[in-house]
């Protein structure tokens, strides 16, 4: 209803088709139902119209908006809009990006959260839409912020997916963040969480992730084999066994147009961990240090614990296709005694220092031990 001065529009209708080529990728906005009341004005500074309440609802979502728009002398308009997502489904987040976040983030996010519910999510946008997204909030507001639940982030191929997330999304200006509040990887429980791209007008978007995780050393080892990252240290941690905790600490820095160029680094600190490097070899107890790795290197300096009850210390680094082990430490008669009976022990005592090295490549191991035997004493026969 109205006159050439304004007038009233209201609509009420079920399986209403909405087409949006300038907005969205797919322009296709299929609603089972949506109820609006509007109404226009011309006044001496020009058009204005105004939204006073629409509702919607369909497969991916329900919600309602309101908000007011008018043209100006270029560009799509000034607007003025405040939307609120009452139920959304986790993984059609993507399909709501508008056209300014670039393919490859719509991209990922189609293919990162998967399942999930979503909510409590709000949208801000306000200003001149020629500026838009409105960088560092100047000339303009575009922000989207809403929660999710139970839903899985499959951050990048080939590393094990954050199940059961719960956490936030914020776009705000020409940044998104996805933080999550908990999570785990293999029944590991995580803390912040965070996936973010800085600047979504950067012609190479680079994702950066980052998180944080309290559990077992195990689970760490399980989390290794089933990352990149084992192929390039050569599966060293293949046949390793764990008891006891620890805390990682993962960075990823991902170029969504050309993921070969990631970059990894982490770190694993252990505490009084008990390990077994091989079945063929003693386990190692009271372990405790840190691991450092990136997608092709793992190193740790300055690991101590105790071999068959005697104090050692281990440096590892990988390079050349394997990894080295040097190790160094104290083995005391009276301690191989305890451990390993052997006639021969019968007929030594003292303690004496000795190093060795552990070659590994291809899952064949080089051992080698020395010791100058100062401080041992022999009741054996000659030579010895």
């Amino acid at each position: 209803n109205g006159n050439e001065k304004g007038g009233t529009l209201v609509l009420d209708g079920q399986k209403t088709v909405f087409e949006l080529p300038t907005i969205f990728a797919d322009p296709k906005l299929e609603l089972e139902a949506f109820a609006a009341e509007a109404d226009w004005r011309l006044a001496n500074d020009g058009l204005q119209v105004r939204l006073q309440k629409a509702a919607f609802h369909n497969r991916d979502a329900a919600g309602e908006a309101s908000g007011t728009w008018r043209p100006l002398e270029k560009g799509p308009g000034q607007i003025d809009l405040q939307a609120r997502i009452t139920r959304g489904s986790g993984d059609a987040v993507w399909r709501y990006m508008p056209l300014v976040v670039g393919k490859n983030v719509r991209e990922w996010l189609r293919g990162a959260i998967v399942g999930g519910k979503a909510s409590d999510t709000t949208l801000k946008l306000r200003g001149d839409l020629w500026n838009f997204p409105f960088r560092d909030g100047k000339d303009g507001i575009f922000e989207v912020h809403g929660k999710f639940q139970d839903a899985n982030l499959r951050y990048a191929d080939a590393w094990p997916e954050i199940k059961q997330i719960d956490g936030e999304l914020l776009f705000s200006g020409q940044r998104m963040l996805i933080t999550g509040k908990s999570g785990n990887i293999f029944g590991v429980k995580l803390r912040d969480v965070k996936a973010e791209i800085a600047d979504l007008e950067q012609h190479e978007e680079l994702l950066s992730i980052s998180r944080k995780a309290t559990g077992a050393t195990a689970d760490f080892l399980r989390f290794i084999e089933a990352s990149p990252v084992a192929e390039r240290i050569d599966r060293f941690t293949e046949d390793m066994r764990a008891e006891g905790n620890g805390e990682l600490d993962l960075k990823l820095a991902l170029p969504l147009r050309n993921m070969g160029k990631s970059k990894i680094d982490g770190s694993y600190r252990f505490d009084d961990n008990r390990l077994i490097v091989d079945s063929d070899l003693p386990p190692l107890a009271e372990v405790r240090g840190a691991l450092r790795f990136s997608g092709d290197h793992l190193e740790a300096r300055g690991i101590r614990g105790n071999l068959l009850a005697m104090p050692l210390s281990v440096d590892i680094r990988t390079g050349e296709g394997g990894v080295q082990v040097n190790a160094s430490g104290e083995a005391s008669v009276a301690g191989l005694r305890r451990e390993l009976p052997h006639p021969a022990f019968e007929h030594l005592t003292g303690s004496a220092k000795w190093t060795g090295t552990v070659r590994v490549r291809k899952k064949a191991a080089e051992v080698r031990l020395t010791s100058n035997l100062v401080g041992l004493a022999s009741s054996l026969p000659e030579p010895f």
